[in-house]
């Protein structure tokens, strides 16, 4: 937080630090003072009957480096650089409740321990204590057992989730993981985890956010990821080939797999199930569909090429499917319908295309994948964005669309 000089003053005689936030609050509550290291740091709010302490008036990091590098009168700057070494490097890390944990400190110093040895429980101190916390509060407190800290804080003091929130990495103490964190406590979803070695926090609060994806063995291995974006591309890539397995398994006429995906440990493993079901599909159905489909497929709207070609009838999409090994064969409705159309891509990798009609009467590039589902790459991409916006006229619709 920086606060412009303005709007802070710092009292020669008492050291204590004054924030006149009332024009930035709009109410009275926006007066707040805070007491130096020596005076316990308490935290003091104006009232109509004058100054009351209330410890959760000011809650902004006071220690970060927006702060160090203010100018050197800076009365923020003054007042943090008043506070011992070892507790401004102590307090840090928290993003929220920094204050309190700095008063919680200053009142208990060997409370620097719990802070090192047990980071979120000591950041969780400062949700066990009022808006008005004594020094015997505060002592009472400290000298309280892990887990009993995490029972007043969490509403659960077993030794499970102390030593479970021992494992967990990358944790950045803002109100979000705090939000996150009581959201998985009080869903015992840390259960199904507890026996799983150092988790990426950061990647767990991702997963949090999704319906019961926890419940599944292979997402719950992402959570070892150490980036968040490669595990957030991963989930994403497992819910789209998931997503792929229902679907197939809905057009065979089996029973929802959520229960055989959940116990799926890795991506090689779901991959596998998807090429058996697809499999299943195109040899299961082949004699069925093609009875069924007794024609050709409507005439494709974009002509081939010696690279680019459309697939014409119910056997060749069946085959193509299970070269490609994907679920291609389950388009066969959308293709009568006019509303999709396949065609093989031959070079500079071997991939299958969907053209996509809109109910506009607009065509889109829709799907462009390599075997597997694979992604193709960018020279594939071009290669087909050139066929596209040389074969697609705009005549042919009233708006013409290019590739991409």
């Amino acid at each position: 937080m920086i606060i412009g000089q303005e709007f802070c003053s710092l009292h020669q005689g008492t050291g204590m630090l004054t924030l006149d936030l009332r024009d930035l609050y709009g109410f009275e509550g926006g007066l707040v003072r805070i007491a130096p290291w020596h005076d316990r740091l308490l935290v003091e709010r104006m009232d109509k009957h004058g100054w009351v302490q209330d410890d959760t008036a000011l809650d902004y990091p006071l220690i970060t480096e927006a702060t160090e590098t203010l100018p050197k009168g800076h009365p923020m700057r003054r007042f943090c650089e008043g506070l011992p070494a070892w507790a401004s490097d102590t307090a840090r890390p928290f993003r929220i409740n920094q204050l309190r944990l700095l008063r919680i400190l200053s009142v208990d110093p060997k409370a620097q321990e719990l802070a090192v040895n047990a980071p979120i429980v000591f950041w969780l101190l400062a949700e066990c204590l009022g808006d008005q916390a004594s020094t015997e509060d505060i002592l009472g407190l400290t000298r309280c057992r892990r887990r009993d800290i995490l029972g007043k804080a969490l509403g659960d003091s077993s030794n499970s989730l102390l030593n479970f929130l021992c494992k967990l990495d990358k944790f950045s103490y803002e109100l979000t993981d705090l939000e996150r964190l009581r959201l998985l406590v009080a869903g015992k979803a840390w259960v199904g985890l507890r026996h799983m070695g150092r988790l990426n926090w950061q990647v767990l609060k991702l997963f949090l956010k999704q319906d019961d994806w926890l419940d599944y063995s292979g997402v719950r291995r992402l959570l070892h990821v150490p980036q968040g974006a490669v595990a957030l591309e991963r989930f994403n890539q497992w819910k789209r080939v998931a997503g792929d397995i229902q679907r197939i398994a809905a057009v065979l006429q089996l029973q929802p797999l959520t229960e055989r995906l959940k116990q799926v440990r890795d991506h090689a493993q779901l991959r596998r199930l998807h090429d058996t079901l697809t499999a299943r599909l195109n040899r299961q159905r082949a004699l069925e569909i093609e009875g069924r489909f007794q024609k050709p497929f409507p005439l494709a709207p974009l002509p081939g090429d010696q690279v680019i070609q459309p697939i014409t009838n119910v056997s060749d999409l069946l085959d193509e499917g299970t070269a490609m090994h994907h679920c291609v064969a389950s388009y066969i409705d959308l293709i009568f319908e006019g509303k999709s159309f396949i065609y093989k891509v031959l070079a500079p990798e071997r991939a299958t295309l969907q053209i996509v009609r809109l109910p506009d009467g607009k065509l889109r590039v829709g799907q462009l994948k390599l075997a597997c589902n694979a992604e193709t790459s960018q020279e594939t991409v071009n290669q087909v964005s050139n066929w596209f916006n040389t074969v697609y006229k705009p005549s042919q619709t009233s708006n013409n669309q290019p590739f991409y």
